[in-house]
């Protein structure tokens, strides 16, 4: 944990587990909107819990999947391990999957049109880049933004992972993290289903 791309890989991760959630979750949604594919399925008995619970789901399979590419890459040209459980590992990356994914079905429940989805995206997720520690330690910003930072669920998703890829840490061991992100994929998740709409 002592060199920098011990560090920066599991902001990587991270910052693939926001960009497949927001992006894939987000674009999908809106797009089958726009194109007035959604106005057919409120016409099905399908749920609209049941069609959002699929990309959910489906982007989390993705998430793991490229997890084993980012890792088996960090491992076979660098030597990056994990200090902690691999199994902690994961189930962080699948939390942080669901925190997301609710963000997107957020960020997609009214609206039909690409472009604004792609600003409101694109300002969740480049304010989390830059002040979510991805790149550099959050310990560099000033301490009073530091409580809002901790706030966010890049940061705590990347702690988290830092936490158990570098310093061995359990699940047990980081409270505040998991509560961050389960509040995020339950505060999220509950009002991009209430205002979701098929059209």
């Amino acid at each position: 944990g002592t060199r920098y791309v011990d560090f920066v890989v599991p902001g990587l991760v991270g910052m693939n587990v926001m960009t497949v959630c927001l992006w894939g979750i987000g674009w999908n949604v809106v797009e089958a909107r726009a194109r007035k594919l959604l106005r057919r399925l409120a016409v099905t008995p399908m749920k609209r819990s049941h069609y959002l619970l699929a990309f959910v789901l489906a982007h989390l399979g993705l998430v793991l999947v490229t997890l084993g590419v980012v890792l088996g890459f960090a491992y076979a040209s660098f030597g990056v391990g994990i200090a902690g459980s691999a199994l902690d590992y994961v189930v962080l990356v699948s939390l942080g999957s669901l925190a997301f994914s609710s963000m997107g079905v957020l960020l997609a429940s009214r609206t039909d049109n690409v472009e604004v989805l792609s600003g409101m995206v694109n300002a969740a997720s480049l304010v989390q880049l830059v002040a979510s520690g991805v790149f550099f330690s959050t310990a560099r910003f000033p301490d009073w933004s530091l409580g809002l930072l901790r706030l966010m669920p890049l940061t705590a998703l990347v702690d988290a992972l830092r936490g158990v890829a570098i310093e061995g840490r359990s699940l047990l061991e980081l409270p505040m993290e998991l509560a961050v992100l389960t509040a995020w994929t339950v505060i999220a998740g509950v009002l991009g289903l209430r205002l979701f709409r098929w059209t």
